[in-house]
């Protein structure tokens, strides 16, 4: 039997479950299923589509405790959850259908001990190994020891990049679990590692210097950012005038003054590795 169905749930279903894998996107995927929707569809065609979905969805959820909750695969596949969630609670509304969808498996956690191993607390903080994160997340420890291996006060955005990650909002939750435990001081602007974060890091090895704290730059930024600061590099060390124009640094790297040209530029200016008005290397950076 054939039953009116609600044209957003059915492009909803239609697009999500064609592409293999949804989208979180769901506007752009409500669009697109709109343009191609149906008058009729058989309900129970429909049902079992969404009965796909919700098996879709468990398969993702079971999937999440397995992954380190502080990687992009982990952060894409729990936006991924939450998308289809949101679908399947809309279709159902507006259908009247019903599922079984029982909670998501929660993550299993190991408990923290009530007290440190004797053999901690024998160990003076400063002999702690690097990779120790003594009760700090995975990410609040790497940001730990990167600040501490920088040397000096370290922007947000800087302290991100050379620690592998975005400034998403469980950076900020990072951060600010370290600023609250007293191992970080000062703000977005300058981020300061106290004489508690420096023992709690334990031993760390400074960044290098020289061409190899630049080639340590360049590994972490995208292809055209990491050959600019390359050129920059290069063509400071051969003239000595104030500024190095736009159009000598793009010419140089063999790139066309393009919008891709600007953001790489500004990506630069932004990490305090160019001068933003001379276009010159950071001395204090990179060189």
């Amino acid at each position: 039997m054939a039953a009116r169905t609600c044209e957003t749930c059915r492009a909803i279903i239609g697009a999500l479950i064609r592409v293999g894998a949804p989208s979180t996107q769901l506007g752009d995927v409500e669009e697109e299923g709109k343009a191609q929707a149906t008058s009729t569809v058989p309900l129970d065609h429909f049902d079992a589509r969404l009965r796909s979905l919700v098996k879709l969805k468990r398969a993702y959820e079971r999937d999440l405790p397995a992954n380190e909750p502080d990687t992009v695969e982990h952060e894409h596949k729990k936006g991924i959850v939450v998308g289809m969630q949101m679908a399947i609670d809309k279709i159902c509304k507006e259908t009247g259908i019903e599922v079984d969808d029982p909670p998501p498996p929660k993550a299993r956690r190991r408990a923290l001990p009530t007290t440190a191993p004797a053999s901690l607390v024998a160990v003076p903080a400063a002999e702690i190994a690097p990779h120790t994160t003594n009760g700090l997340s995975k990410m609040a420890a790497r940001l730990l020891r990167t600040a501490v291996a920088r040397g000096r006060p370290i922007p947000n955005d800087e302290l991100a990049t050379l620690s592998g990650y975005s400034t998403s909002g469980s950076f900020s939750e990072a951060l600010a679990d370290l600023r609250d435990g007293g191992l970080f001081s000062g703000n977005g602007s300058a981020n300061k590692v106290t004489p508690l974060g420096v023992a709690r890091a334990g031993k760390v090895q400074p960044l290098p210097t020289g061409q190899k704290l630049l080639a340590h730059w360049q590994s972490k930024l995208d292809v055209m950012p990491a050959k600019l600061l390359g050129v920059i590099v290069e063509i400071a060390a051969q003239q000595h005038e104030d500024a190095i124009p736009n159009n000598a640094i793009a010419e140089a790297a063999e790139y066309q003054m393009s919008g891709s040209f600007s953001s790489a530029m500004a990506r630069l200016r932004k990490l305090n590795l160019i001068d933003r008005k001379t276009n010159r290397p950071d001395r204090k950076s990179v060189v």
